[in-house]
């Protein structure tokens, strides 16, 4: 009998969603519990609360044997209601569906806990239930955990992108080979100091795992087609052994697992230029700069821009998806200086309107030996200078007297310094004549030393307050000349955002990554590039909405690809910073500009709390940054961010971290309520 009370039909929906979401959280398919919840038991809508309660309390379960007696209080409470459910017809034959969900839902997780769950003896006995009734209900959690839990380790660790799987023939694992395949992913994360064996062995533990595996499925099928999970099971094994440095070679573990030595040439699989790409990692930015992009988000570009597919003509041969990547709001140059070569040649371009940072780059790229031998001799100057000028200009930075009588004298010299390099820095940025080489080399040496001090994420002459920043600048000195051999294939320019992009709008092959200033922000001194006039009713040196809606109508005509950086956020410091508070104009503008994407963005990638809703991240404090996309993505590995993570940010140290990728309309739908309401 259909049940007809609208309210507890809702309820019912609701509870199989959640069921869905937590049996599983491993795959995309549906579980095989019957979706038949339409059958009137009797209960009323606190009975579906009871599940309810049920299914969101047991998801990460505290105490198994107080779930387990909730469970056995539903059953006894349809036994009140006069329904026998323990008999033998009834359980067999004529189980409400909704049962059969919890039931399987506590196998399932008994499961999750330990896979060699007794489930007789800790479920079916306690609960008074024949020992076969998950056979007669044609109900397997035990290989469905296994296989959801090992498809989906292996999908999120190795990419479509990296692992082409175009076989058409569908192969079937059964449970034998999901067992050895369980018994394989925790050797891989035993590769610990917490491990007794070496890593060494261990990877030896897994290519015996791996060789019984092979020959088990050779055994049942000798014209074998490997379906997709093993391939990547290959591709991670051979991926380990360059990235723990094993010293073996991809042809020589293919030969220890009884395989042809072009498999992967011909599965398209290159996981040692995956690992030379994943490992590229050039000394840390030293450039103290407003905005400057942290690594777990240069990290989700790089990541993006190296797994873009192939393009395939007509002919069936593939060229590389494109030719020219574009950094437009180059900045500290963190994205272009971390991005490293890509396999096919790429012309990259950085690019910032602000002369005086744009210049930088430009002599770095251009006079890399006159940057690099000057930079020595500004490093003596600093050592050596002593004149009462700077040691004036040194105490004129404190606003307290007392503060500058206390410090020490080379610490106002470096600061004297720091106000010199300003002044010219301010004189490069408004120069209204083109600088000689002179003039640009004097402005690049001044701009290393002054981005050499920051504080609050920006360059700042409160960052010289001992002798040891003075050391700390000069400790840095290599990074600085590093630089010099990363941006001498790099194009740098002087350009109007909005006009770089028009000049590339039908090249079909160019990405651009834009990560201006954000909207609603004062922090900036320089007003976003594509501002002609301020409107009489703006904010100090704030950036207003029209100057983003011309560059979204320009990257809405481009014919190549584009990453566009931004928050979702509206919050803001107090003007003492001592706490952030929400702020609605600034909510109100950040949604007009979200808006004005849709359609024009196809998908959103941002870095989330593991388990936690996409609703909850965006409604609470988890996204601080989002990059919307023209293209499909593929979601980057937040593993090798963590093991090459160079900056120790928290945002990777928490185990709860993970890189997602959702549609853009979805997206807008779940910040238009955190934004506007």
């Amino acid at each position: 009998m259909e049940i007809t009370n609208e309210k507890i039909r809702e309820q019912i929906n609701l509870i199989y969603t959640r069921f869905d979401a937590v049996l599983n959280p491993y795959a995309k398919r549906k579980s095989s519990i019957p979706n038949s919840l339409y059958e009137d038991i009797g209960w009323d809508s606190e009975d579906y609360d009871a599940v309810d309660k049920l299914v969101r309390e047991v998801y990460e379960p505290k105490d198994f044997k107080e779930k387990l007696s909730e469970v056995d209080k539903m059953l006894n409470r349809l036994e009140a209601s006069g329904m026998n459910i323990r008999s033998d017809d009834v359980i067999y034959n004529h189980c409400p569906a909704i049962i059969k969900m919890c039931i399987y839902y506590m196998s399932y997780i008994s499961y999750r806990k330990d896979i060699n769950s007794d489930l007789k003896k800790i479920l079916l006995e306690p609960l008074e239930l024949p020992s076969d009734i998950l056979i007669m209900w044609n109900l397997s959690p035990q290989y469905d955990f296994l296989s959801q839990y090992c498809e989906h380790y292996y999908e999120v660790r190795v990419p479509e992108t990296r692992c082409k799987c175009t076989n058409r023939k569908k192969y079937v694992l059964d449970r034998k080979h999901y067992e050895l395949l369980y018994k394989l992913m925790p050797k891989h994360w035993q590769c610990t100091t917490k491990s007794k064996d070496s890593p060494e062995v261990l990877f030896q533990e897994k290519i015996k795992i791996v060789k019984q595996l092979i020959a088990e499925l050779k055994s049942s099928n000798k014209k074998i087609i490997y379906p997709p999970i093993i391939r990547k099971i290959i591709y991670v094994l051979i991926y380990d052994n360059y990235a723990q440095h094993f010293g073996k070679t991809a042809k020589e573990i293919l030969e220890e697992l009884n395989l042809r030595k072009n498999l992967l040439t011909k599965w398209n699989s290159t996981p040692e230029q995956d690992w030379i790409y994943d490992s590229y990692s050039s000394a840390d930015n030293p450039i103290q700069y407003m905005g400057k992009k942290i690594y777990p988000y240069n990290f989700m570009v790089r990541n993006i821009v190296y797994n873009l597919p192939y393009i395939k003509n007509a002919d069936g041969s593939k060229v590389p998806p494109i030719h020219t990547f574009i950094d437009v709001f180059g900045g500290s140059g963190n994205v272009t200086y971390t991005l490293p070569p890509l396999p096919y040649h790429v012309e990259r371009i950085y690019n910032d309107k602000d002369l005086y940072v744009s210049n930088f780059f430009y002599v770095i790229h251009t006079y890399p030996e006159e940057y690099k031998a000057k930079l020595s001799h500004l490093v003596e100057f600093v050592q050596t200078a002593d004149t009462e000028e700077l040691s004036a200009l040194g105490r004129g930075s404190f606003k307290k007297k007392e503060i500058a009588d206390r410090m020490e004298y080379k610490v106002l010299i470096a600061r004297g310094i720091y106000k010199k390099c300003d002044y010219f820095g301010n004189v490069i940025r408004h120069s209204k004549t083109p600088l000689n080489k002179e003039e640009m080399l004097r402005g690049a040496l001044a701009f290393t030393y002054q981005y050499s001090f920051g504080r609050n994420y920006g360059s700042s002459v409160s960052g010289i307050k001992t002798t040891n920043d003075i050391q700390n600048f000069i400790k840095n000195i290599p990074k600085w000349k590093h630089m010099t051999d990363i941006f001498k294939e790099v194009d740098c320019r002087c350009d109007d955002a909005l006009e770089i992009v028009n000049s590339y709008i039908n090249d079909d092959k160019v990405l651009f990554y834009l990560d201006s200033p954000y909207i609603a922000t004062t922090q900036y001194k320089e007003t976003y590039p594509a501002q002609k006039k301020k409107e009489k009713n703006d904010d100090k040196n704030e950036i207003s909405l029209g100057d983003f809606t011309k560059m979204r109508d320009a990257l809405k005509q481009c014919k190549g690809r584009w990453i566009f950086s931004c928050r979702p956020k509206a919050t803001t410091r107090t003007p003492t910073g001592e706490a952030s508070y929400y702020d609605p104009k600034q909510a109100e503008q950040i949604y007009q500009l979200l808006k004005q994407y849709e359609g024009t963005g196809k998908y959103v990638v941002y870095l989330a709390t593991k388990g936690m809703r996409d609703e909850l991240e965006l409604w609470g404090s988890g996204i601080s940054e989002i990059m919307i996309v023209n293209f499909k993505p593929a979601i980057p590995d937040i593993e090798i961010a963590r093991h090459l993570n160079i900056t120790n940010t928290n945002l990777l140290k928490s185990l709860k971290s993970e890189y997602r990728v959702l549609e853009y309309s979805p997206f807008l739908k779940l910040v238009e309520k955190s934004l506007v309401g």
